[in-house]
């Protein structure tokens, strides 16, 4: 799969409710706290992420919960690859294992479903899934 047909599969998704959205941010602190705790908490981490990167995977559970706020104020699928492609290529680099993001995005999803309304969570899955699903082509596409 290339780029451009991600890009074609993305802008099928539904920017959330200007509701939606500000749910998510007002809620934003509370799942970024959640979601650190399960991770830390998991006996595979250093598996999944390395030695000594528990700062940088904390680093990126905020950035990416604030990359999808903004994504959720304004969808922009190339963003939204470039971004993704981009984190494909760094965080390997610096000892994580390709299985933390479906970890990661796993408890992401856990936790907005647990903090938000059913309607915020239900404009809030798609993206999400679409990570879920397309992560094989992300990891190809950011090595070549």
């Amino acid at each position: 799969m290339t780029k451009e047909e991600l890009i074609s599969i993305a802008r099928q998704l539904k920017q959330p409710s200007k509701k939606t959205q500000k749910e998510f941010e007002d809620k934003l602190d509370i799942i970024l706290s959640d979601v650190n705790k399960i991770m830390l908490s998991r006996p595979d981490l250093i598996m999944l992420i390395g030695e000594n990167n528990e700062a940088m995977m904390l680093d990126n559970h905020r950035n990416q919960l604030r990359f999808m706020n903004s994504m959720f104020m304004c969808f922009n699928p190339e963003i939204l690859i470039e971004t993704v492609l981009w984190v494909f290529r760094a965080y390997p680099n610096h000892g994580f294992n390709l299985t933390y993001w479906p970890a990661m995005l796993n408890v992401v999803l856990d936790e907005i479903e647990k903090e938000l309304s059913n309607d915020a969570f239900n404009q809030l899955k798609p993206f999400y899934t679409w990570l879920l699903i397309y992560q094989p082509f992300f990891t190809k596409l950011a090595n070549q």
